[in-house]
């Protein structure tokens, strides 16, 4: 294979992954954990911060329900993607509330990566952090 034609096929991969990477952001705000299964390897390995892994995809579908039923609204904005070959890097802004009553919207800044195999994800590890109050987006 040509070197353009392996470069080619390279940033064609990483785009391909980046799509599925969106995909799977836009089911998560639709919050339907079963649409979120065609996404994800059988062997997913999922971490939160501070949290345990997450192993296979049964278990990541019910932390992800979990995390559904614990708050409300929870949604991801993306902020600018990143994909090179197998690997998806994401900066995103998540806005959450609990769904106890009366409980304050919270955005946490934060970042999460991707490792694509098979045209699923196979590794997912979030990052979030506290904004300071009345942080604005760079522009």
């Amino acid at each position: 294979m040509a070197p353009i034609t392996a470069y080619s096929a390279s940033v064609l991969r990483a785009l391909e992954n980046e799509l599925i990477v969106r995909g799977f952001i836009d089911v998560w705000n639709d919050r339907n954990a079963r649409g979120l299964t065609p996404f994800l390897h059988h062997q997913i390995r999922f971490r939160g911060m501070g949290d345990a892994t997450a192993r296979g995809r049964h278990s990541v579908l019910r932390v992800c329900s979990e995390i559904f039923a614990a708050f409300d609204p929870i949604q991801i904005e993306i902020v600018e993607v990143q994909a090179v070959d197998r690997c998806v890097f994401v900066e995103e802004l998540l806005q959450l509330a609990q769904r106890d009553a009366g409980a304050q919207p919270l955005a946490l800044s934060g970042f999460a990566s991707f490792t694509i195999q098979a045209d699923m994800i196979v590794s997912w590890r979030q990052f979030h952090f506290a904004r300071p109050s009345g942080a604005q987006e760079a522009g």
